[in-house]
């Protein structure tokens, strides 16, 4: 007969500060550390965060953290949270929760790929889709969709994949997070390219910039473009004009930059023939 065993761990500690001073005063009793908090601290919770698994011969085989294998709760309130753990602790709870999600991504994505055939069978049939499919499909689509959208080198035709599979899946999008996630990697895109003069590079660069705000403008996120805006204009005023002295000798790459730059204006909402100058 198999037999389980079940464990929660309960961490809290008292409030140990002095209520006169709001500080922790030195603790005799939990010598050589300052106080209990940061005795406990070593003792408990950060060995429970890389415990050992040994072999046989009492070899370290591996190193996990007891906190993604069992239950726990931190207390009745946010005071053992916020006091108890300090910057090290933060560091010991970040890497319990992180290994909590790697298993919820698991557990989703493999929800969501098993069954991804029948949720789009069921949509184009008008049929209700199960709210667990549902819920695997838009945690997995957006986890997806945020990683390939803060990835060094954009891949347009997957943040598209993505896309196209959440629209026709009918998820739920997280607008919030996502549009935060594309504002600033269309801000940095568009901020390196005020940099140098290099056509050929920069040709490349700005072209990705062109792409990835093609990409935006399928989302039904509401991007504000506030700060892309302004420096899209302070580059009409300084680079533009550099890359037009270079079309205007006969440089075929600068030429395909102005032509895309102007595109770009076209859809940050800019009247480029008033805020450009050709001259």
């Amino acid at each position: 007969m198999e037999r389980y065993i079940c464990i929660h761990g309960h961490f809290y500690q008292p409030p140990r500060e002095n209520p006169w001073l709001e500080e922790i005063e030195i603790q005799d009793s939990s010598y050589p550390y300052h106080d209990w908090n940061e005795r406990i601290t070593s003792e408990c919770y950060a060995p429970n965060s890389a415990s050992r698994l040994l072999d046989g011969e009492g070899r370290i085989i591996d190193i996990v953290s007891n906190y993604a294998n069992i239950s726990f709760n931190l207390g009745t309130n946010t005071y053992s949270l916020m006091h108890l753990f300090r910057e090290e602790q933060r560091k010991i709870l970040s890497l319990a929760i992180n290994e909590t999600m790697e298993q919820f991504e698991h557990a989703y994505r493999l929800l969501y790929e098993n069954n991804r055939t029948l949720m789009a069978f069921l949509h184009e049939a008008g049929m209700p889709v199960p709210e667990a499919f549902r819920t695997a499909a838009a945690f997995t689509l957006n986890l997806d969709l945020k990683r390939a959208c803060s990835a060094e080198m954009i891949d347009s035709e997957k943040i598209r994949g993505i896309i196209t599979e959440i629209n026709k899946l009918d998820v739920s999008f997280d607008s919030v997070s996502i549009e935060f996630m594309l504002r600033r990697k269309c801000e940095g895109m568009i901020g390196n390219l005020c940099g140098t003069c290099g056509t050929e590079s920069e040709l490349s660069m700005i072209s990705d910039l062109h792409a990835f705000i093609e990409i935006i403008g399928s989302l039904s996120a509401d991007l504000n473009y506030w700060q892309i805006q302004n420096i899209y204009y302070k580059m009409a005023k300084t680079v533009y004009r550099e890359f037009l002295l270079k079309a205007k000798e006969g440089d075929s790459a600068a030429v395909k930059w102005l032509d895309v730059y102007r595109s770009i204006g076209e859809k940050l909402s800019f009247n480029t023939a008033s805020v450009i100058s050709e001259n």
